[in-house]
């Protein structure tokens, strides 16, 4: 190797270390200061859940045993969505459309139209219950 190489390479070499030094130790210190900091732990579970066969095929049926002994379901029906009134759980649904496709409106009196809108508003919450019941989930 030349000394034009080897003055090169010690430039390179002491340009990177400086270069280096500005950009990684910021980078450094924010991940130690990261790992310092506690992070929050998941609740224990008090006692290991019985694993049930939701499917023939075994990773889904981990993924759901994991997903159902893990995961706290109490707050689902809270949040924007739910105080907006755009939850899926609403307790008044009323699904009554007040233009059809093409933008016109709908007309109620026609009784094919009033058929229809009774079946979509229907609560259905009864008949739920039954087969809740019939099928033992109560």
């Amino acid at each position: 190797m030349g000394k034009f190489t080897q003055a090169l390479r010690q430039i390179i070499r002491q340009e990177m270390r400086e270069v280096l030094t500005e950009e990684l130790l910021p980078i450094l210190q924010d991940v130690l200061t990261e790992q310092k900091r506690p992070t929050p732990s998941r609740p224990k579970r008090s006692k290991p859940s019985k694993r049930k066969t939701f499917s023939k095929n075994s990773i889904l049926n981990d993924l759901l045993n994991d997903t159902a002994s893990s995961t706290n379901f109490s707050d689902m029906n809270t949040g924007p969505l739910v105080e907006s009134g755009l939850s899926m759980m609403s307790s008044e649904p009323n699904v009554t459309p007040m233009t059809d496709i093409d933008g016109r409106p709908v007309d109620t009196s026609n009784e094919a139209v009033a058929n229809v809108l009774n079946i979509m508003n229907k609560d259905y919450s009864a008949l739920m219950t039954a087969i809740d019941k019939k099928k033992g989930i109560v």
